[in-house]
């Protein structure tokens, strides 16, 4: 069954007056294509906008770590994580809690990324592992002239 709650940064506006969902949804699409500064400003603009949104960056963050980065970098949530509680110990009046954020951002997009698959496909199983035989196109073997003739000429070097 769906999900019938609303978004609740729908209505909420950053800092200097974009949409909240928007940028929350680009700052993972940036970070995914790895685009550096492009996810640097999102993040910052996230930080500074309020302590609601701040924690929700580093909720993303963490989920982005997992999610997008995966097996790629398998030490991206504990970095992740280790910021986020080194921030923690800062007051929210410190303006240098903001390059916490920053660091994490872009370490992400320098990450290798795991490989997604399509949404709303399965993903692949190998041949054999559960007692089915692979399927695929069927391949005949090479039919070889293994007459005398053929033979005597390909031991000569004749070929």
């Amino acid at each position: 069954m769906p999900s019938t709650t609303r978004d609740p940064w729908v209505d909420v506006r950053t800092l200097h007056g974009f949409a909240a969902d928007q940028v929350i949804s680009a700052l993972q699409k940036e970070i995914r294509r790895g685009h550096t500064e492009n996810a640097v400003l999102l993040a910052y603009e996230m930080a500074r906008t309020s302590p609601a949104l701040e924690d929700y960056l580093w909720q993303r963050l963490l989920v982005i770590a997992v999610e997008d980065i995966g097996f790629g970098e398998l030490q991206a949530p504990v970095l992740v994580h280790a910021l986020h509680q080194t921030v923690q110990t800062f007051d929210r009046s410190v303006g240098e809690r903001v390059l916490f954020a920053v660091h994490a951002v872009r370490y992400l997009c320098g990450c290798p990324k795991a490989h997604r698959r399509r949404p709303g496909t399965r993903p692949r199983r190998a041949p054999f592992l559960d007692g089915r035989r692979a399927t695929g196109p069927r391949i005949r073997p090479a039919r070889y002239d293994v007459s005398a003739t053929s033979l005597a000429t390909a031991r000569s070097g004749r070929i």
